[in-house]
């Protein structure tokens, strides 16, 4: 996603960067130190005050550690909860993933996305106290290194890859 915003920045489009803090692990502070690197104003916002923020920005993007058959996502905490904020306030919600991380796995409701993580050997190792399910009908488009799905085609693409 960093790559991204580079390559945009390099073209001169002009981008103000809102990032979350990422408790509990505090990644946010790190992703704002390699968006000042490459010259994007960047903020940090506290994971809370995402709904407050959320009229100040234009779409929001995210990456995923895993895309699911329905076209849903297994992220890091709190993924879901700006999810719910931009559709409240109409905005885009962009996933940023590889191919790689496509699933062959439907889950039903948020529960299901532990059974799942047990079940899958890579993802195994994340924790559950970490991650969060966002249902496709919150996602607006997938980005991929074999093209841009919307949530409904995720499924179509993975019956190419099995």
């Amino acid at each position: 996603m960093l790559r991204v915003l580079k390559s945009a920045a390099e073209r001169g489009i002009r981008i103000k960067v809102l990032v979350t803090d990422s408790q509990p692990f505090g990644s946010g502070a790190a992703c704002k130190t390699e968006i000042d690197k490459m010259g994007i104003p960047c903020q940090v916002v506290v994971d809370s005050a995402v709904g407050l923020a959320m009229n100040q920005i234009d779409c929001v993007f995210v990456g995923a550690d895993a895309v699911l058959e329905n076209g849903g996502i297994v992220n890091r905490i709190g993924s879901f909860t700006i999810a719910l904020c931009a559709k409240s306030y109409n905005k885009p919600f962009y996933v940023f993933a590889e191919s790689l991380k496509f699933l062959k796995q439907f889950p039903l409701h948020q529960s299901d996305i532990f059974s799942i993580l047990e079940d899958d050997a890579d993802l195994s190792q994340i924790s559950k106290v970490r991650i969060d399910y966002t249902p496709p009908e919150y996602i607006s488009e997938l980005f991929t290194d074999i093209g841009i799905f919307t949530p409904a085609a995720v499924s179509d693409e993975l019956i190419k890859f099995f």
